[in-house]
């Protein structure tokens, strides 16, 4: 493995679900002081920056350009790197970076697979070689999966320079930023590039953790690949809120095609959390036909089940936990969701939970205790109906009942009677059991 493991699953904050490509110094500093008040004390260590850091401009001027077939501008330096835009970070990145480190947490970016459009436009050269410019590198026939103007090409690893880019833009990230965490995206599972990030990691002093986001596209067959370069893998499409449960059907199927691979060297990530205020970047009253495809500026769409269902998966799955939600905005019972001492506990100690008994739309999965008694287990009602659940022990793994099981959610002590433990679950609900 190139990148250091992590003990545990990594926590921490991104910045999309809520400002999606248009978050700013000050927008950021607001969350930096709300991070260090309200998850922090948790245990989240991670502030991490989505895409776009690069690029001025407001969702509105984005509107506007794209329908003269323009983009805002976005920045590099004279190696070809992203640098941060100087109307959003008139300070730069590296003053929020030393702010996080100051309250004693970490700082981290997105990075985009590739060259940017202005660097090939310009032909920069490639740091750390002798003649090499942005063009003999450039892999054309692999341009980004989704429309990204900032973005101008793939790149051919088989080129001299190559290497020596990535080298370039994880020294300007690490020596000049201070950065702590990578969230590389738009890899597909392009290996080559996967392996290139992670040899620029280990040729840094600073550590560096590295989360990779080909989503859906990934495969438990390349699991072992994956594994030597990343500490975390995405495999869920997007993850956003609203009442429907399509999104949560995906993430249980996903989930169990990868439910014996996630381990301290490299976590199953189901995504971020969608809690708290989402789409904040887009202004207050903005008509229908401008507001994104995401959605309009809203306080997360979720349900108290859904937001349940969501920790459960993430708690039983070992998955890392990264709040999406604007903090700022974000009150009590929305942090209570992802502080939860058991969810915690369960994140950190549990085995990984395994599907256990699936019976219709019952769908039961469980998490031993890691060097010790007892355990986790999640009940989940996946149909369209309230259902009653009547579950002998073996249902639940057991040869006879536990001395204790505790509703996690609801606070309360759970009794089998004559041999059957009766539970009521509504639609699309879930039960989260600690036992012991």
């Amino acid at each position: 493995m190139l990148v250091k493991s992590t003990p545990m699953p990594p926590r921490g904050w991104n910045s999309y679900d809520s400002y999606g490509v248009y978050i700013n110094e000050e927008q950021a500093l607001a969350n930096i002081e709300a991070f260090a008040e309200k998850l922090a004390p948790h245990g989240y260590e991670f502030f991490v920056l989505d895409a776009c850091w690069y690029s001025d401009g407001t969702f509105m001027d984005t509107y506007k350009l794209r329908n003269e077939n323009k983009d805002r501008p976005s920045f590099i330096d004279e190696w070809g790197r992203f640098v941060g835009a100087p109307e959003h970070f008139p300070r730069g990145l590296k003053f929020l970076a030393d702010k996080c480190h100051s309250l004693g947490f970490k700082f981290g970016v997105h990075l985009m697979r590739g060259l940017p459009a202005l660097a090939i436009e310009r032909n920069t050269p490639i740091k750390g070689t002798n003649g090499i410019f942005a063009r003999d590198i450039a892999d054309f026939d692999s341009p980004c999966a989704w429309p990204a103007p900032y973005m101008g090409a793939g790149i051919d690893m088989s080129k001299p320079g190559a290497q020596e880019y990535y080298d370039s833009v994880v020294e300007y990230l690490a020596n000049d930023v201070g950065v702590d965490f990578i969230k590389f995206d738009d890899v597909q599972e392009y290996i080559a590039d996967i392996e290139a990030l992670a040899k620029a990691i280990d040729k840094v002093e600073r550590p560096i953790v590295l989360s990779i986001s080909p989503g859906q596209q990934t495969r438990p067959g390349n699991w072992d690949e994956l594994k030597k370069y990343a500490n975390m893998v995405r495999i869920t499409c997007d993850i956003w809120d609203g009442p429907e449960y399509s999104h949560l059907e995906k993430k249980f199927d996903r989930w169990e095609q990868f439910e014996n691979l996630g381990d301290p060297d490299c976590w199953i990530d189901l995504d971020m959390i969608p809690i708290g205020g989402i789409q904040v970047h887009v202004p207050e009253g903005t008509p229908p036909e401008c507001q994104p495809v995401l959605g309009c500026r809203r306080k997360s769409w979720n349900t108290d089940m859904v937001n349940r269902v969501v920790m459960t998966q993430i708690a039983l799955a070992r998955s890392p936990l990264f709040y999406g939600g604007d903090l700022p905005m974000s009150d009590e019972k929305d942090i209570a969701f992802v502080t939860d001492p058991d969810l915690l506990d369960c994140n950190v100690n549990g085995s990984g939970a395994k599907c256990i008994y699936r019976w219709g739309h019952s769908d039961i999965r469980r998490s031993d205790r890691l060097n010790g008694q007892g355990g986790w287990i999640g009940i989940f009602n996946r149909s369209m109906n309230d259902m009653n659940f009547h579950l002998p022990a073996s249902a639940l793994g057991f040869s006879e009942f536990p001395a204790t099981m505790r509703d996690i959610w609801e606070k309360k002590e759970l009794r089998a009677e004559n041999g059957i433990l009766n539970v009521s679950i509504p639609k699309h609900g879930c039960i989260f059991i600690a036992f012991n």
